[in-house]
């Protein structure tokens, strides 16, 4: 009935947009069947991310978003098919301007504890077995118990990023949050570098993708540059259009 029916189970959804903790911007309940759900779910959550533009010297343009995709789509899976269908709460998500909440009703199965399932030294047992062999054999999931091991290797790619998840009331929380720079010294000395490293892949760069890229303001791009040729690294060679960048100094 919950992957298949017509007129599936109110097992909710509950996805919301925040500001704060009290000012809601957007919210929907999704009831549906396991798998359109999750579906409905991932391109809610996407609609409210950012995206920038990486280049790596290829002509065509990587998309970088501010969080990691795969890593949010493996959360959101793990809540849908380990969550305890026999509580009638919803599984939350929340998105906020710097932090993702995703909680799912159910505390961990089994004999499982939250000390193991950090040190990842565990042997997955399933409370849900025919939901995730159904998402398993759907290719929605590779193998169980795996899932947080995915999220890890994802998060490589976004050192600013930290993640967490507790046992809470009578469920689990997953938080993905961006850090804030310590100060903006440190910000701006990891912007100039950044920037210097987009240029060796591409010299034709221009203000404007520098400041999608790195997801900060065209001035601040402007700012950083200006320090980068005052210290004799960074050179403009012809006109914002049809010039390109000549790196001094490595």
């Amino acid at each position: 009935m919950l992957l298949f029916a017509k007129e599936p189970l109110r097992c909710n959804i509950r996805v919301g947009r925040f500001k704060d903790d009290i000012t809601i911007i957007d919210d929907r309940q999704i009831t549906d069947t396991l798998f359109e759900a999750s579906f409905q779910t991932l391109k809610f959550v996407k609609t409210y991310l950012q995206v920038a533009y990486e280049f790596d010297g290829n002509i065509r343009r990587k998309e970088k978003w501010n969080y990691p995709l795969q890593a949010i789509k493996e959360a959101v899976l793990n809540a849908i098919v380990h969550r305890d269908y026999t509580d009638p709460s919803d599984i939350q998500i929340k998105i906020y301007d710097k932090k993702i909440t995703i909680f799912s009703p159910g505390k961990l199965y089994g004999d499982l504890t939250l000390e193991q399932l950090k040190n990842r030294n565990y042997q997955s047992s399933l409370r849900n077995k025919l939901i995730a062999e159904a998402f398993y054999l759907t290719g929605e999931i590779e193998k169980y118990g795996t899932g947080f091991l995915r999220i890890e290797k994802e998060l490589k790619f976004y050192p600013d990023m930290q993640f967490e998840f507790n046992e809470t009331a009578n469920g689990m929380l997953a938080v993905f949050e961006i850090l804030e720079a310590k100060s903006s010294v440190k910000s701006s000395v990891k912007s100039s570098v950044k920037i210097i490293e987009v240029i060796k892949q591409n010299k034709n760069i221009t203000i404007r993708e520098l400041s999608m890229y790195l997801n900060i303001s065209t001035r601040a791009v402007e700012k950083n540059i200006a320090k980068l040729k005052e210290q004799g690294i960074l050179r403009r060679i012809g006109p914002a259009k049809g010039g390109y960048w000549v790196i001094l100094k490595k």
